[in-house]
C-alpha cells in the first residue's frame, strides 16, 4: 500500500493510506468524527438520520438503498483523500510517500531511511597537484 506522509511540527508524523478507506466505509461519520472531519461527520450524521427517519415513516423503499450505498460509498473512496486534505489545511506537510503495510511502517522506514543518510560519511575528493 502506498502511504502518504505528513509532518507537523507540533503534532508529528501522519500517514494516510491512498485510495479505498475501509473504517470510512464501514464507520462514515464516526470515522470522521475521529479524524477531525467535522463537516464530513455532521453531513454523514444528518443523512444517517434522514434514513432513519424515512424508514420509521414510510418503511422499506428502493431509494434508500441507492441513497445509502451513495453515502457509505462516498466515505470509503474519498475518506483518505478528505483526510490528506484535512491534514494540509492544520499546516501539516506532505513530505513524502512509499510503499508500507501499515502507516506506522511508513513512518519508521522512512525515519531510519533518513537516519541512515545522515550517517552516511560524505565523500571528499582531494586533488594532489
Amino acid at each position: 500500500m502506498t502511504y502518504r506522509l505528513f509532518y507537523n511540527d507540533v503534532s508529528g508524523w501522519r500517514a494516510v493510506k491512498d485510495g479505498w478507506s475501509w473504517p470510512a466505509f464501514f464507520f462514515t461519520w464516526i470515522w470522521a468524527l475521529t479524524k477531525g472531519l467535522w463537516v464530513q461527520s455532521v453531513a454523514g450524521f444528518v443523512v444517517n438520520l434522514l434514513l432513519l427517519i424515512a424508514d420509521s415513516v414510510h418503511g422499506f423503499a428502493p431509494i434508500q438503498i441507492i441513497v445509502g450505498l451513495s453515502y457509505i460509498l462516498t466515505f470509503g473512496n474519498s475518506g483518505n483523500q478528505w483526510r490528506a486534505t484535512n491534514l494540509q489545511k492544520r499546516q501539516f506537510r506532505l513530505i513524502t510517500q512509499m510503499n508500507a503495510r501499515s502507516p506506522e511502517e511508513a513512518v519508521c522506514v522512512y525515519s531510519k531511511q533518513q537516519e541512515a543518510s545522515r550517517k552516511q560519511p560524505t565523500n571528499t575528493i582531494t586533488e594532489q597537484i
